[in-house]
């Protein structure tokens, strides 16, 4: 009887430890039953057999646990669980929708960086002048990367 409590106790402990690692993240009432489990088992063991018996048993336990993991991460549930879709949207660029000298209004205010309205494209730009007003008058002077440089349009 003893002997199948300990191997029921060792069995629950890495099973309840692989569940811990990949089904139920984080410090759960799973990861805290594994460590009883297995220290109890290995407590028994060494009251019963002794010291070599424990640490025979923590090492085949290890690999155990080892071979757990290794198993789990080659089946195929992991790949039914984890995410598979793709990402292939792109941000279009500043440099493609204006060029230097085209003219357009700002619609927020520009502490450094705001927004803008070029022929109805709403683009993120920065001045070059400081604070610029709502609904002012804007020319680009440069593009650096993605960063529209724009300052007061000069009223002839």
């Amino acid at each position: 009887m003893n002997l199948f409590v300990i191997i029921l106790l060792l069995a629950l402990g890495i099973i309840l430890m692989v569940a811990e690692l990949f089904l139920l993240p984080g410090v759960s009432i799973a990861g805290i039953a594994s460590g009883c489990c297995l220290v109890l088992a290995n407590f028994y063991i060494y009251k019963l057999y002794g010291l070599t018996a424990c640490l025979c048993s923590s090492i085949a336990t290890l690999l155990l646990f080892c071979w757990g993991v290794y198993k789990f991460m080659k089946s195929k549930t992991l790949k039914k669980m984890s995410l598979n879709s793709v990402i292939d949207g792109q941000v279009p660029s500043a440099r493609h929708q204006v060029k230097i000298g085209d003219k357009g209004v700002t619609i927020t205010r520009l502490a450094e960086y705001g927004q803008a309205d070029f022929d109805g494209k709403v683009l993120e730009v920065r001045s070059v002048d400081g604070f610029i007003d709502p609904k002012t008058p804007v020319e680009v002077k440069r593009i650096s990367g993605d960063t529209v440089m724009v300052a007061k349009q000069k009223i002839d």
